[in-house]
């Protein structure tokens, strides 16, 4: 069964015209792998539940880790129908494919859509997360401290992090500044911009598939069942992360 979690505060801003809505589905479990045969039929389901647009191009991100905080990432354009192919190459590196697509322009079914109808209209931007590294993880709403279990001390969590898309790639090697333990999933905290505190485990993933849209839609629950039975073949149980009034990805 998928879990929503607690919506973030929408961030001050004196121009909210500028700040989207994005949605997060992680695996419920971090210590669960994903097989990439598995995520390769994920974003294949996309395109077959026509929430994607075989006729346009996906774009490929990709970057080897170990990597310095600032490296630019590899960015092509492949034809949407080979990208999932993609997902099936590489280790020891972070990818991301994306593809934003206008729902009425591009006759799109919508993932949020309450009775047939987009909620809201406008654009969607999927895109799925893939970390092959062992010494990585992703945090999807990126956290701004690290709250250690050992000695009770926060740490600047962006401290050896690398930007990736709109997410976060934390290195678990990482030891804590004050007492020098190393990083502990089960155990240490995240507390995300929003304020909001989370176990790290439950807020971490290796995969990842967001969706960016103009507002937070009506429905809490993911409302689309096909979506629900790809994402739950493919994670098994899922949870859902929001990050609300945020800069657009594009």
């Amino acid at each position: 069964m998928s879990v929503r979690r607690e919506r973030v505060d929408p961030a001050p801003t004196s121009d909210k015209s500028l700040l989207v809505h994005r949605r997060w589905f992680i695996p419920d479990d971090l210590s669960q792998p994903v097989p990439p045969q598995a995520l390769a039929k994920l974003w294949r389901a996309l395109f077959t539940l026509e929430f994607l647009n075989p006729s346009d191009e996906v774009t490929l991100q990709r970057v080897a880790l170990p990597a310095a905080p600032g490296t630019l990432l590899d960015s092509q354009d492949l034809p949407a129908m080979a990208s999932a192919g993609a997902l099936l190459a590489g280790t020891d590196s972070a990818l991301l494919v994306t593809q934003m697509v206008w729902l009425e322009r591009e006759r799109r079914q919508d993932p949020f859509a309450v009775a047939g109808v987009s909620d809201p209209a406008g654009y969607r931007d999927s895109t799925l997360h893939v970390v092959t590294h062992p010494g990585f993880v992703l945090l999807p709403v990126p956290a701004k401290d690290l709250l250690c279990a050992g000695c009770g001390q926060p740490s600047d969590a962006t401290e050896g992090a690398l930007k990736f898309g709109e997410a976060m790639l934390f290195p678990l090697a990482r030891a804590c500044p004050h007492c020098k333990r190393a990083v502990a999933p089960e155990s240490d905290k995240v507390v995300l911009r929003s304020g909001q505190t989370f176990l790290f485990s439950e807020a971490a993933a290796k995969v990842a598939l967001s969706i960016e849209l103009i507002r937070a839609p009506q429905s809490e629950e993911l409302p689309h069942a096909g979506l629900v039975e790809a994402l739950e073949e493919a994670f098994g149980g899922f949870d859902e992360l929001v990050d609300d009034q945020v800069a657009p990805s594009r």
